[in-house]
């Protein structure tokens, strides 16, 4: 079975990726993938190469962070039942490819806090601008998922309780 937990920077999902990891689960934090995560242009999916967003002001509106449909193939070849932690602004493209999808739901107090804390282990939200392109596009982004059917998780519970919720 192949699980999806997905949200917005700061929803916890490397979190709850370590506490499945903790609980003997298989997990694949897609950030951490090679070759499977890059920056590219929204409008086309093409790739852009050595893509610094601090030098690019409204970076969000022409720029995200995709998913590669082969690598990502593969991986669910490889890990037939896996818990996959991440989010691509082209998530909807493989939402038939999972057989659960939850969803990390965010408010904006929220994902302004979670990104501005020290506690994250990747520097996304730490630039200017950064948290203005998140709060652009959380609410689209939660929507999607939810059209997909996703179930929908408060972030702001605890890891252990979220992770009991994810494996009920």
């Amino acid at each position: 079975m192949h699980t999806l937990i997905t949200g917005v920077a700061g929803s916890g999902k490397t979190t709850i990726a370590a506490e499945l990891e903790q609980r003997n689960h298989t997990v694949c934090e897609t950030d951490s993938v090679a070759g499977l995560c890059f920056w590219a242009t929204i409008a086309t999916g093409e790739p852009v190469p050595n893509f610094k967003r601090e030098t690019i002001p409204d970076w969000a509106k022409q720029y995200g962070w995709f998913w590669n449909e082969k690598t990502l193939t593969a991986l669910l070849n490889e890990k037939p039942d896996a818990f996959f932690c991440g989010s691509a602004n082209n998530q909807e493209k493989f939402y038939h490819m999972f057989d659960k999808i939850y969803l990390l739901k965010m408010d904006p107090p929220l994902i302004q806090a979670r990104v501005r804390g020290d506690s994250r282990k990747h520097n996304y939200g730490k630039l200017p601008g950064d948290i203005a392109a998140i709060l652009s596009y959380y609410e689209d982004f939660q929507n999607k998922a939810i059209a997909a059917g996703a179930t929908i998780i408060d972030a702001r519970k605890p890891v252990a309780a979220i992770v009991s919720t994810i494996l009920s």
